[in-house]
């Protein structure tokens, strides 16, 4: 519990909300990293506590920018990207995603996603 309080303190807040990604993920949203624009469509990568599985787990989460203000139901989970594919290394996702994956580590770590060994 230490080593979250520390991740808490020398993180700065995260620039969007929580309140977007409660209809996404599977539980309590735990940690919402920046937003990242890849390509076309903005990207960031959320902790949340996975209510089937009793554990932190993450996602990626993306959403097409507009011209009208967001909404909280513009965002979108990874498998709803138009290529997804479980059965591929980087998921049918844009490789692009590393960025986020390698910028988290210290958040996954800090919740308990992984060890930090992992991707790197």
């Amino acid at each position: 519990m230490e080593q979250l309080a520390l991740f808490t303190v020398e993180t700065p807040a995260p620039s969007v909300s929580f309140a977007p990604f409660r209809l996404i993920a599977g539980g309590e949203v735990l940690h919402v990293g920046p937003v990242e624009r890849i390509g076309k469509h903005d990207w960031c990568y959320l902790i949340y506590h996975d209510e089937i599985w009793d554990r932190p787990t993450g996602l990626y989460a993306w959403r097409r920018p507009s011209e009208f203000p967001p909404g909280d139901d513009d965002w979108r989970r990874d498998q709803d990207w138009p290529t997804y594919d479980r059965n591929h290394y980087s998921h049918g996702c844009p490789l692009s995603l590393r960025v986020l994956w390698q910028r988290e580590a210290a958040a996954r770590l800090a919740f308990g996603v992984d060890d930090g060994s992992i991707g790197t």
